[in-house]
């Protein structure tokens, strides 16, 4: 059965630096972080996560902010307002299910870019049953690529200037723009225009698919992509899956021991 594993507890990482840690695991489902400020504001569009699953790097160098927003629209996670933070955030990241071999480390790093020292409490949720379904996360700004293995596509704006213009994405062979998209907007304050953000989830499925991407105005807005990894997972059904599943066995009811060992 999976638990919360606590990777850090209210570390405070100073003013330009860089901290990681690293723990054994099975495997991980969800990374949860909270930040909370030292003395004064902080912004989290200056904090920089990265996870890596192996050697394999799962989130790539993704602003707190934006994983934030992401979470917002996608789980219906936290409202944060644009700017700097007067207290503290939390952000969920929802990694599907990653299973790691005996060798192989869960990594968090967190990168404090930020004028303010900032603290962090990090707890993944590890060891969970179930089957390789791996999620990776990046942040896209050019005007055209291809997606393999797409799951979500996300666009944001830190100026504010998403949800007014014309812009349209091309996604899977369908378009899609701004206004017909679920869109946040959020600000610090009505005249603070440089602490207004917009996010617009694009696209979103169950049904993983290889397609190209296109946006229309690539100067003004950047896209948030996630996807599946596909990288040895039969493999890793057949051990690391497997090895929790049986290990499992004991702690379910009679009827749920089938499915587990399935």
């Amino acid at each position: 059965m999976g638990f919360l594993k606590e990777i850090w507890n209210d570390n405070s990482i100073a003013t330009v630096s860089t901290e990681d840690k690293s723990i054994n695991c099975q495997s991980v489902s969800q990374v949860y972080i909270h930040a909370l400020k030292d003395s004064t504001n902080f912004d989290p569009e200056a904090i920089f996560v990265t996870i890596k699953v192996g050697e394999i790097v799962a989130v790539s160098r993704v602003s707190l902010e934006t994983l934030n927003n992401y979470w917002n629209l996608s789980e219906g996670g936290q409202v944060l307002a644009g700017g700097d933070q007067t207290g503290s955030i939390f952000v969920g990241i929802d990694m599907g299910q990653w299973l790691l071999n005996p060798n192989e480390r869960l990594t968090i790093q967190i990168e404090n870019s930020d004028p303010e020292a900032v603290s962090f409490t990090v707890v993944a949720n590890i060891n969970n049953v179930g089957n390789a379904r791996p999620l990776v996360y990046g942040v896209h700004t050019a005007e055209s690529f291809n997606v393999q293995n797409l799951r979500s596509l996300m666009a944001f704006d830190f100026n504010g200037n998403l949800t007014t213009s014309s812009a349209y994405y091309l996604v899977a062979g369908h378009q899609v723009t701004v206004e017909s998209a679920i869109v946040a907007n959020h600000c610090e304050a009505v005249a603070d225009v440089s602490a207004n953000t917009s996010f617009a989830m694009i696209y979103s499925t169950d049904l993983p698919l290889d397609t190209d991407v296109f946006q229309s105005d690539s100067a003004l807005s950047s896209l948030v992509v996630s996807q599946y990894e596909n990288s040895d997972l039969d493999s890793k059904d057949n051990s690391v899956g497997r090895t929790l599943a049986t290990a499992s066995v004991g702690k379910r009811t009679p009827k749920n021991i089938k499915s587990a060992t399935r």
